[in-house]
C-alpha cells in the first residue's frame, strides 16, 4: 500500500509540472485547462499506477507498524502529536512565510493572469530566476480553493512521508533495524524540519522527494520492477526542479541505480519514459529560459545570494552551519550569545566575511523559524550519543549486513560526489540565515550512512539512548507552541508570564513587536487597501518587490499590481488610463528616480492622499508607503 501511494504521489507530482508547462505552452494555464486536460491525465495516471499491484503489500506493511507500535511506542506518539501541533498551527494562521508570500505564491499569481507562464516584469529577481516546481504545484490548488491557505497540505504530506522513507535509507546505509527504528522518528523532528512543515516554504519538500527518489530507486535494484525506476527518475527529476540548491541531487539516484546496469537494460521503456518525463518535470526547462531572458542558467548576472569569494563563502556558511546545529528550540539569551561569539571571532574576521558576504550574520534566534535553521541542537545531541556509544562498544559491535548494499565504486562515487557538491554549495551559495534551510534536503544524504555506522542493535538498546530518544523528539514542542509564525498559545498570554517571569522590558517589547509582525505579515497592507475603491482594479507600485507581494492581488481575482519603474513606465500607465492610484515606497523614488518622495509626487502630478509606516521584520525599521492618485 505505502509503495503505491507514494507511487501515486510522485506521479501526480511530476503531472502537475508537466500539466503546467503544457498548459502555459497553449495560453490555457487557468481552471478551464486544469479541467479539461488535468482530470483526464489525473485519472490516466492513478489506473495506471494501481493497475496490477498485490493489495495485500499493504496489510503487511500495517503488520509492521503495529509491530513496531507495540514494542516502541512512545517514538511514534511524539511524532503523531508533533503531526498534530503542526497541522493545528497550519490551520489555525494563514501561511506567513516571507519568500512565499514575496514570490512564490505572486508568480503564480502572475502567471494565471496571463493564463501561461511567463518572464515577469518586476524588480525582484526572485520572482523570474527561482526553479518554480512548488509553484505548480499550487497553482491548480490555488484556482481551486482561491487561496493560498488550502497550500500547507503539500508540507503535511511531506513531513507524513518521511518517517518510512528514511528507515529505508538507513537500512540501505547499513544500519540496524532498531537504530533506523528509533531514527525514523528522531529525524523528522530537526527543527527545520517541524517548522517548514507546516508552512509554505519549498526546502522540505525537496528533501521528502530526495529521499523519495532514493527508496524507488533502491526498490527498482532488489525488484527490477519498472515502476520502481519509473518513479525514481520521476522523483529525482522533480527534486532538481523546486529549488537551484538541489540540481546535483539525481547525481546520487544515478549512483544506486547503476547497481544494476543489467536491469536498466532489461526495461528500456520505464528508463526512456523515465528519462524523458523526468527531464520534463526537473529544472531543465526554467535554467533554459533563465539562459534565454537573462544570459545566465541562474536567471541573474549580479545577486546578492551569489559570493565571489569561494573562502567567504565556506568559512561563512561553515559557521552558519554550526550555529545551526547547535541552536536549543527555545533560547531567551540569543542576543547575549550573538555578541559573545562576535566578540571571539574578532572584529577582523567577521568584517572581512560581511565584506565579502553580504548576508553573513552570526545572529541567534529565541525560537527556530521557518525562513532560517538547520534540524537544531536536538538532533545533534542524538548523534553526539551515538558516537559515544559507538566508541565505548566499537570492537565488540558487530556491523549489520545492511552495508552491503552499495559497492565499493558506489561508495566511493557517492561520497565524492556529496563533498564535491557540498564544497561547491558552501562556496557560492549567498544566502545567509537561510543556508542552513537551502541545504536541508542534503542533509538525509550525510545524516543517512553516518547514523548506519554509528548505529548499532547494541547501542539503541542502552538505557541511556533509550530515556534521550524520547526527550531529543520532545524537544521541539515548545517551539511549536511558542513559534511566531504560528503560536499555539495566545501572545498576550505569553507577553503576560514574561511580565510575571521579571523579563526586561526589552525583551518583552521585542516579543510584543515579533508577534505582531508576523500577526500581520500574510496581508500587512491592509490599512493601505482600504483607501483604494473598489473599482481601482489595477494598483501602481512604486517599491522594490521585497516585501509581501502576494497580499497587493488581494481580494484574489479583483486587483493585480503593475510595477512602475520608470518614468516612461508612470506616463504610460497615465495615458491609458489603467492605472488611477499609486502605491509609493518612499525609499525606491531615489532607488529608481533619483529624487525624493515629494519631487517624484510633484514631476508626475501625483496627490498624495495618505502615508503608513509598515513593519515587515521585526529586526529592521518601518518602511513608509503612501498612496498616491494620479491628477
Amino acid at each position: 500500500m505505502f509503495d503505491g501511494l507514494l507511487s501515486a504521489g510522485i506521479r501526480a507530482a511530476s503531472l502537475a509540472v508537466i500539466l503546467g508547462w503544457l498548459l502555459s505552452a497553449f495560453g490555457h494555464l487557468d481552471l478551464g485547462g486544469y479541467l479539461a486536460a488535468g482530470i483526464p491525465a489525473a485519472a490516466a495516471v492513478l489506473f495506471l499506477t494501481y493497475r496490477g499491484r498485490n493489495r495485500r503489500a499493504g496489510f503487511s506493511l500495517f503488520r509492521r507498524m503495529a509491530c513496531w507500535w507495540k514494542y516502541r511506542r512512545i517514538l511514534p506518539l511524539v511524532y503523531l502529536l508533533t503531526l498534530a501541533l503542526v497541522v493545528a498551527g497550519s490551520v489555525l494562521h494563514e501561511p506567513n512565510n516571507f519568500d512565499g508570500l514575496s514570490y512564490r505564491a505572486p508568480k503564480v499569481l502572475f502567471w494565471l493572469e496571463q493564463h501561461r507562464w511567463h518572464w515577469i516584469h518586476a524588480p525582484y529577481h526572485e520572482l523570474n530566476y527561482t526553479l518554480p516546481n512548488y509553484e505548480w504545484l499550487t497553482a491548480p490548488m490555488f484556482l481551486a480553493t482561491r487561496g493560498f491557505h488550502s497550500t500547507v497540505v503539500i508540507n503535511w504530506i511531506a513531513f507524513a512521508l518521511i518517517p518510512p522513507l528514511f528507515f529505508n535509507l538507513l537500512r540501505v546505509w547499513g544500519a540496524s533495524r532498531r537504530a533506523a527504528y528509533d531514527w525514523m522518528w528522531l529525524f523528522p523532528s530537526g527543527y527545520g524540519v517541524v517548522m517548514q512543515a507546516g508552512g509554505i516554504g519549498n526546502d522540505l519538500l525537496g528533501l521528502t522527494a530526495i529521499l523519495a527518489a532514493l527508496y524507488c530507486a533502491n526498490r527498482f535494484v532488489a525488484s527490477g520492477k519498472g515502476a520502481c525506476l519509473l518513479d525514481a527518475l520521476l522523483a529525482a527529476g522533480f527534486c532538481s526542479g523546486i529549488k537551484l540548491s538541489n540540481v546535483l541531487l539525481p547525481v546520487f539516484v544515478l549512483i544506486l541505480l547503476l547497481r544494476e546496469p543489467r536491469r536498466l537494460r532489461s526495461n528500456p521503456l520505464a528508463l526512456g519514459g523515465g528519462i524523458a518525463l523526468g527531464a520534463l518535470a526537473s529544472g531543465l526547462i526554467p535554467l533554459v529560459l533563465n539562459r534565454l531572458h537573462s544570459g545566465t542558467f541562474l536567471g541573474v548576472v549580479n545577486s546578492p545570494d551569489k559570493i565571489a569569494n569561494p573562502v567567504a563563502g565556506l568559512v561563512g556558511n561553515g559557521l552558519m552551519l554550526i550555529m545551526a546545529a547547535i541552536t536549543p528550540p527555545v533560547f531567551p539569551g540569543a542576543s547575549q550569545v550573538t555578541a559573545l561569539l562576535e566578540r571571539a571571532l574578532g572584529s577582523g574576521l567577521v568584517s572581512w566575511l560581511q565584506a565579502h558576504y553580504v548576508k553573513f550574520t552570526l545572529k541567534l534566534n529565541e525560537l527556530p523559524q521557518e525562513e532560517g535553521g538547520g534540524l537544531g541542537l536536538g538532533i545533534t545531541l542524538g548523534v553526539v550519543i551515538c558516537f559515544i556509544l559507538w566508541m565505548r562498544w566499537r570492537r565488540s559491535d558487530a556491523r549489520p549486513a545492511g552495508g552491503r548494499a552499495l559497492l565499493s565504486w558506489q561508495w566511493l562515487a557517492y561520497w565524492s560526489c556529496l563533498a564535491v557538491g557540498l564544497i561547491t554549495l558552501m562556496a557560492k551559495l549567498g544566502t545567509g540565515p537561510a543556508a542552513p534551510r537551502n541545504l536541508l534536503p542534503w542533509i538525509p544524504l550525510v545524516l543517512g550512512p553516518v547514523l548506519a555506522f554509528l548505529g548499532s542493535e547494541r547501542a539503541a538498546r542502552a538505557r541511556v539512548w533509550r530515556i534521550a530518544a524520547p526527550l531529543i523528539a520532545l524537544s521541539v514542542l515548545p517551539a511549536l507552541l511558542l513559534t511566531p509564525s504560528r503560536p499555539l498559545l495566545p501572545p498576550s498570554t505569553l507577553l503576560w508570564l514574561a511580565q510575571c517571569a521579571h523579563a526586561g522590558s526589552a525583551s518583552v517589547e521585542r516579543m510584543q513587536v515579533v508577534y505582531d509582525v508576523y500577526a500581520q505579515r500574510a496581508d500587512p497592507f491592509i490599512a493601505i487597501k482600504r483607501l483604494l475603491p473598489p473599482d481601482a482594479q489595477v494598483i501602481g507600485l512604486v517599491s522594490d518587490g521585497s516585501e509581501p507581494t502576494a497580499a497587493w492581488f488581494k481580494p484574489f481575482g479583483q486587483r493585480r499590481p503593475v510595477y512602475l519603474l520608470s518614468a516612461d513606465e508612470v506616463k504610460a500607465a497615465r495615458s491609458t488610463g489603467e492605472v488611477r492610484y499609486v502605491v509609493v515606497k518612499e525609499f525606491c523614488c531615489e532607488l529608481y528616480f533619483k529624487m525624493g518622495p515629494a519631487q517624484w509626487f510633484e514631476t508626475f502630478h501625483a496627490r498624495p492622499i495618505e502615508s503608513f509606516d509598515v513593519t515587515l521584520f521585526a529586526s529592521k525599521p518601518a518602511a513608509r508607503y503612501t498612496v498616491a492618485k494620479l491628477e
